[in-house]
């Protein structure tokens, strides 16, 4: 890294820096990318099942089970009639607390769960998977 000590930053543009900063620690999901990695991730767990120690298979079907709750949470609700709601009705501010309640989450660890997932590189598997799959 650069050492900044004894200087001083001059940034341009420093009304954008918070945005900026905020972008950063954001990350955008869309149901159909939640929807695509469930079924990815669960024919990957079907597939190498068997292959699996039972402590990995364990954090696959965990992780399943978490992209299928923000999946979920990202659905438009139904109407009486059963035609999806309008997009932006989904579109929401939420607490991660109520989030993991209310989807059953709060029993996952999750940073186990990400610690899995960072030391596994399940996420080059899977795409090499889906690749090899279509």
């Amino acid at each position: 890294g650069v050492r900044l000590g004894g200087s001083v930053v001059l940034i341009d543009e420093a009304h954008n820096l918070i945005d900026t900063i905020n972008e950063m620690h954001s990350v955008t999901l869309s149901a159909r990318h939640l929807s695509e990695c469930s079924a990815q991730l669960a024919q990957y767990e079907e597939r190498y099942s068997g292959r699996l120690k039972p402590s990995n298979r364990t954090m696959v079907r965990r992780l399943l089970f978490v992209v299928r709750a923000l999946r979920k949470a990202l659905t438009p609700p139904r109407t009486a009639n059963g035609a999806a709601a309008a997009a932006a009705a989904v579109e929401r501010m939420v607490h991660v607390n109520a989030l993991l309640s209310v989807y059953d989450l709060d029993n996952i660890n999750l940073l186990e769960l990400k610690h899995f997932c960072e030391k596994s590189l399940i996420a080059n598997k899977l795409q090499g998977f889906a690749e090899k799959s279509q």
